[in-house]
């Protein structure tokens, strides 16, 4: 607690000091340029314990002056001095400028709540924003100002061009870091805009997809969503987190795709007879017409090389090969189906081969048995 009330008692005097210090100045005077000697932290009192404001100035470095307090001078800036406020107590930024909507808004030299603030500013005071920190904006106080000792700059009380245009470039440096700020703010606002607008698309996507599902296989078209999912897949970068859901979403329609033209193709109506008198056929049991009937799988072999097998459980019961080229066996992968054709085993296999001449989908849920 005696630390405390001590230190609240440096602040106290140091307010004082320098509000003091600043009645002292006249303000019809002209301006006094000082150019720092050495490089110097600005204070935020005129005390040898007083805080900083975070910010300092390099060797040649042009200010103002006005007050004096002892052993320290009180210097302009011409942005103003560099501190905080609390975004809930500002204004939405606009143009790079903040301002007060409450009656007495906090400047803090650093963006601690619990702490005396430097000033208190009145409802409607602007802010030039030079930095974003979470809950609060750094700002830059056209109305503060700063302390520095004495000793760390030379003062002139005649200005002259070169004393002018020194101070008119540090102005400069603080507005671009401010410009900069503003470009960075804007960019990420057109960033989480694109986001929302994508992450909307996505979702429309979804829901038209789940909506096709609900069709029977046969009526179930995603030409448009294709189209539409690659258009959206265009807009954003490979690196982008929202480019690799969309890619997801897009293979999962390719494989929809091919579920639904395989079982079209299965489904096929055979072709009619030349004759118009078909001989009355003795019915018979349809699954008893297959050679085998199995899960279509992509597997490989002890040596890596890719092969298309047909399994029953965790057995292999043949290889398929379709020497006619009439079927693409990929397409019926993960289905359970019937094949017909020769079968052999050849030395460099196995397990047997079997040719297929004919394939029919038994089942279209992509699960094992």
């Amino acid at each position: 607690m005696a630390v405390k009330a001590v230190w609240i008692g440096v602040v106290i005097s140091g307010a004082m000091a320098g509000l003091e210090a600043q009645e002292t100045a006249a303000p019809t005077a002209p301006a006094v340029y000082a150019r720092f000697e050495t490089a110097a932290e600005l204070q935020v009192f005129p005390t040898d314990i007083s805080p900083r404001y975070g910010e300092e100035l390099s060797e040649g470095a042009v200010v103002q002056v006005r007050g004096t307090h002892g052993a320290f001078r009180e210097v302009v800036l011409p942005l103003g001095v560099l501190g905080y406020v609390h975004k809930k107590f500002t204004t939405d930024i606009e143009a790079g400028l903040v301002s007060s909507k409450v009656k007495r808004l906090a400047f803090r030299y650093r963006p601690q709540a619990g702490e005396a603030p430097v000033a208190l500013v009145d409802s409607g005071t602007q802010f030039r924003v030079a930095g974003d920190a979470g809950d609060w904006w750094i700002v830059r106080h056209a109305a503060g100002s700063a302390w520095v000792p004495s000793k760390s700059i030379v003062t002139f009380d005649e200005p002259n061009d070169t004393l002018v245009a020194a101070y008119a470039s540090l102005g400069k440096q603080h507005r671009k870091v401010c410009d900069d700020t503003m470009q960075e703010i804007d960019s990420a606002r057109a960033a989480a805009t694109l986001a929302a607008q994508q992450n909307e698309q996505l979702e429309s996507l979804r829901a038209r997809f789940r909506d096709e599902m609900r069709k029977p296989v046969g009526e179930q078209s995603f030409t448009a969503i294709q189209a539409d999912t690659a258009a959206l897949i265009a807009t954003t970068a490979e690196e982008d987190g929202f480019h690799k859901l969309a890619t997801r979403f897009q293979d999962r329609v390719k494989m929809q795709v091919t579920i639904v033209e395989a079982t079209m193709v299965a489904n096929e109506p055979a072709k009619p007879a030349d004759v118009d008198v078909v001989p009355t056929q003795p019915e018979v049991d349809p699954m008893s017409t297959f050679d085998a009937i199995g899960w279509l799988r992509h597997s490989r072999t002890a040596s890596g090389r890719a092969r298309v097998v047909l399994m029953k459980g965790e057995q292999v019961l043949f290889r398929l090969d379709c020497s006619t080229g009439r079927y693409d066996l990929s397409m019926f992968e993960g289905l359970e189906v019937g094949v017909r054709g020769p079968r052999a085993r050849p030395t460099s296999e196995s397990i047997r081969v079997l040719d297929v001449e004919r394939i029919e989908v038994i089942r279209a849920a992509s699960k094992r048995r």
